[in-house]
């Protein structure tokens, strides 16, 4: 009896098999959608969008964008260039209506960023945007020499040199009051000139504080409080301190302000502290 010979199963679909059914599904596919009326290149551009791949894929098989099938559409990276800056212009925006809540201004409708643009290039507001920068900076010049000069004589009281101190802080401060209330203010925002003689009062305020601390009757007036001279200057000292972070509270409200007015950064005045 001779055996029979089988012939071994096969398992699973050949390569061209299995491209076969792909492309008999495929053109299927093409032809319910072109009888239909869809549009293939718009569905595989959102299929491959939503699944984050497009930027994997080279630029020349990428499906055309439905919105722009004539591929003038933005690159992927202007698309983010473009959406930093509008939020950056939102941040601005809350950052103005911030500062002019705080101090008492009246706002208009937000102003778009063509508005804001068209606003920049005004020669009206060039020239207040240069004015009120050189007036600005000139005040924060003006901090710097007065802190360098109260810093340069810190420490040297206990030398022996206490009225000479004495008399070089309270010169420093009236110099800053002086300097501030010189500056040019023609064409300058009133805002920042408004924070410049805040300064310049607080100066003045300093300048009182250290002749009531060595004026002789003041002495006497301050020994009958039952307080030591040591003491009352102390006492002075720290409300002094505590109305000049109120006026680097406000300076630094009215950078912002500035900022988002004249669309430039304005340098701080004080830096993060007095």
């Amino acid at each position: 009896m001779s055996a029979t010979r089988f012939a071994p199963a096969r398992r699973g679909l050949s390569i061209i098999e299995t491209l076969g059914c792909l492309l008999a599904v495929g053109c299927g596919v093409w032809a319910g959608a072109v009888w239909l009326g869809l549009d293939l290149s718009a569905v595989a551009y959102t299929a491959l969008s939503d699944a984050e791949v497009m930027e994997q894929i080279p630029e020349d098989w990428r499906p055309a964008n439905p919105e722009c099938p004539e591929g003038d559409c933005p690159s992927i990276e202007q698309l983010h260039l473009e959406r930093a800056i509008a939020l950056n212009e939102e941040l601005d925006s809350l950052r103005f209506e911030v500062a002019a809540l705080r101090n008492g201004a009246e706002l208009e409708e937000p102003i778009d960023a063509e508005a804001l643009l068209a606003r920049f290039e005004q020669p009206e507001q060039k020239h207040a945007r240069v004015a009120t920068m050189q007036h600005w900076k000139r005040i924060g010049e003006v901090v710097t020499e007065v802190n360098n000069l109260h810093r340069s004589v810190e420490g040297l009281a206990q030398t022996g040199h206490a009225a000479r101190t004495m008399s070089i802080r309270r010169r420093a401060f009236a110099y800053g009051a002086r300097a501030i209330e010189a500056c040019e203010v023609e064409g300058v925002d009133p805002t920042a000139v408004e924070a410049g003689y805040r300064i310049a009062d607080w100066y003045r305020k300093g300048d009182e504080m250290i002749f009531r601390s060595v004026d002789p009757s003041t002495a006497t007036a301050t020994a009958s409080r039952g307080l030591t001279p040591s003491e009352a200057w102390q006492n002075a000292k720290k409300q002094h301190d505590k109305e000049g972070e109120l006026v680097l509270e406000k300076t630094n409200e009215t950078r912002a302000l500035l900022k988002a007015r004249f669309l430039v950064e304005f340098p701080p005045v004080f830096g993060e502290t007095l």
